[in-house]
């Protein structure tokens, strides 16, 4: 939702998360903090999940480069 409100338009997910992503979410959590199963989160575990998603960004951005380096490339 943030980067439909940054592009000021319309992204992926931007009809999904609202409607099915958000509701679907809190059903579940619901679900299983009921069932003894979620667990309260703790700061490092959120600072965790920030490192993975950052590293996980910043390789799949060099994977894009290298391919599309290879493909400007003639033969």
């Amino acid at each position: 939702m943030a980067q439909a409100a940054a592009v000021r338009g319309y992204t992926p997910g931007s009809v999904t998360s609202p409607l099915v992503v958000l509701p679907f979410t809190l059903w579940a959590r619901g679900r299983l903090r009921k069932a003894g199963v979620l667990r309260p989160a703790r700061p490092r575990d959120a600072a965790a999940g920030l490192a993975a998603a950052g590293a996980a960004t910043v390789a799949s951005h060099v994977v894009a480069r290298r391919l599309l380096r290879s493909t400007r490339r003639p033969s």
